[in-house]
């Protein structure tokens, strides 16, 4: 049985590095695509973080969930 699932997507400076944690809702999606960037701001200290662009969002993907795993 297919249902909508939502992927996040994790690209650096334009490619991707992630695109393989399903979640069942999308606030839930969201709120850890919000997380990976702001992780990344909070290490600006650490590294230069102007010279590196995280992005993250989710998107809808039809899939059985009993062939991947979602949260």
């Amino acid at each position: 049985m297919l249902k909508h699932l939502f992927v996040l997507i994790v690209s650096l400076n334009g490619d991707i590095q992630s695109e393989d944690m399903y979640f069942y809702d999308i606030y839930q999606c969201n709120k850890f695509a919000a997380a990976v960037v702001q992780s990344k701001n909070e290490k600006t200290a650490l590294h230069d973080a102007r010279k590196t662009t995280i992005t993250s969002y989710c998107v809808p993907r039809l899939l059985d969930p009993r062939t991947v795993k979602a949260y």
